[in-house]
This record gives C-alpha cells, sequence and structure tokens, in this order.
C-alpha cells in the first residue's frame, strides 16, 4: 500500500504573461533567519514582468505585519497589482490579507498543496538570495549586506531559461480512481510511512486533485498523489438469507464430515513402559 513507486509528474502547462511592468507579483517569507538588528525574517515581493525583486527584513511574520510591509515596501512605491500570487501560509488565508487583497482591487491566486513549483518565480530568487546573503556573512548582521545583494540582483543581465525536457508521467488509474494517497515531501523518521491517505476525490482536473481531508476540501497538485486500489469488501444485508443459510448449510456439513473423520485413537506403549495414544493419521 506504502511501496514508493515511480512519481506522478503533470504535464507542463503556460503562465499568461503580463503586458505591463509591476501587474503581477510573487509574494513568500524567508526565515527564520539569525538575528541581525532585531530582524529574523524577510518578506519577498517579485515582479513578473521585469522581474524586480524586494526583500524587506522584519521582525516578525504575523498577518497584520506581513500587510503592513506588503503596503509600505511595495504598493506604495509601484502601486497596487492586478494578481498577487501567493502560498498557502497562515498570513495570506487570513481575513486581514483576504481584506487587503478587497481593498487593492487584486486577485489572488493560491498555489496548490505540497507544489512550490507553482510559485516557482519567488522561489528561484530565494535561492539566489541566500547564496548571496552565506557568502557575504563575514559579519554576523546580514541585513547591512542586503542593499548590496539587491542591487547586484538588479543590474544583473538576465540569461533566458533554460528548458530541460520534462517527461510526463501519470499512473494510469489516477484520475479513475476514487481515492488516493499524498506524498509526504517533508524529512521522514526512520520507518515512517512515505504516503498519507488514502483520501476521497470529490473532484479532479488535469493537474490537480480536490480531495477530502479530515473533513475539509484542499487542492493537491498530481505530482504528489498515486491511486490507491481500495478491495471490495461485500457486506451482508439482513435480506440476505441465501448467503447466510448456505454458510450453515456448510458449517454443519463439515461439522458431520469432522465427526465421521474422528475416530479412537491408537494406544501404544513405549519400550520404556509409558502408554502413549498416537492419532489416527499418522498411522504408527
Amino acid at each position: 500500500m506504502f511501496k514508493i513507486t515511480r512519481h506522478t509528474v503533470a504535464p507542463l502547462s503556460s503562465f499568461s504573461l503580463p503586458d505591463t511592468r509591476f501587474d503581477n507579483i510573487h509574494v513568500d517569507i524567508v526565515g527564520p533567519l539569525p538575528p541581525s538588528n532585531g530582524y529574523t525574517y524577510l518578506v519577498t515581493c517579485i515582479n513578473r514582468f521585469t522581474p524586480w525583486p524586494e526583500a524587506i527584513p522584519t521582525s516578525d511574520i504575523t498577518a497584520s505585519t506581513v500587510a503592513k510591509v506588503i503596503v509600505s515596501g511595495w504598493i506604495s512605491r509601484f502601486g497596487s497589482p492586478s494578481t498577487i500570487t501567493t502560498d498557502r501560509g497562515k498570513q495570506f488565508e487570513s481575513n486581514l490579507w483576504q481584506q487587503l487583497i478587497s481593498l487593492l482591487g487584486s486577485t489572488r491566486t493560491r498555489t496548490t498543496s505540497h507544489h512550490p513549483q507553482a510559485n516557482g518565480m519567488v522561489e528561484r530568487f530565494h535561492r539566489q538570495l541566500k547564496t548571496a546573503l552565506k557568502a557575504k556573512m563575514c559579519t554576523p548582521s546580514w541585513t547591512d549586506n542586503l542593499p548590496l545583494i539587491l542591487l547586484v540582483y538588479e543590474h544583473t543581465s538576465s540569461t533566458p531559461p533554460r528548458i530541460t525536457p520534462r517527461h510526463h508521467f501519470s499512473h494510469n488509474q489516477l484520475h479513475k480512481s476514487s481515492h488516493v494517497f499524498v506524498r509526504r515531501n517533508a524529512v521522514k523518521k526512520p520507518l515512517e510511512q512515505p504516503y498519507d491517505g488514502p483520501f476521497k476525490v470529490p473532484s479532479h482536473d488535469d493537474k490537480y486533485f480536490v480531495l477530502d481531508i479530515n473533513g475539509k476540501e484542499d487542492t493537491v497538485s498530481v505530482d504528489c498523489l498515486k491511486p490507491a486500489h481500495l478491495e471490495d469488501i461485500p457486506l451482508n444485508t439482513p435480506n440476505d438469507t441465501s448467503h447466510q443459510d448456505h454458510a450453515q448449510g456448510s458449517t454443519s456439513q463439515q461439522d458431520h464430515t469432522s465427526e465421521d473423520n474422528t475416530s479412537t485413537p491408537i494406544t501404544k506403549h513405549t519400550r520404556s513402559g509409558r502408554t502413549v495414544c498416537f492419532p489416527t493419521h499418522l498411522d504408527l
């Protein structure tokens, strides 16, 4: 049931390119980081069209703090975007964030569960940002080096993305399964199961499945799923008396047969004088 098989790989899909600058942005959070001048987190934003990045230090990542950082660090400088792409962090799922999105007149795009590739542009920026911060960690104050790192990143000529071959793979019965397993992407303990589930599938698409997880519907990418083959166990109903009569008849027949095969055991004496009884089927 929990055997690791070949992972599902969804087919590539294309994103619609924005027409204007700062019209579509990706937002995420980095941290916790080593304390530096009272800051331990970074709120990152990147524009899909240019791409222009921003990394704003903050001391905490509550919903109110993240909302203030976005308004003061991006909205006040570049205006309100039409689309904001985020993951499923608690800050972005809060009512305060929903009110901010409504106030700005923007549309929020949520990534699917266990699939950071859906917000890959800002995730790739995190990789380069962390690498530069580690290279400049001559002093423990990484906030002092952050402006120069952003300056270098913003003025570095970007090369076209390298397209690597991606072979599409999907289990034969995945889109026909009523239940699926969800792969765990976190670090697993020894002998820990690599999959969770099975979970019921209310609906699905080519790229994602809507699963019923503990009474709540969640959208999960197909890259983390594998079909669950459940056994069909017939249940006897109160009206199904023929099956019960057949079972009782077979039981009585077995009892009668066992009684016929039962005979008096043979009594024998060993060389030491003990009396033993051997079963008849041993024929000793």
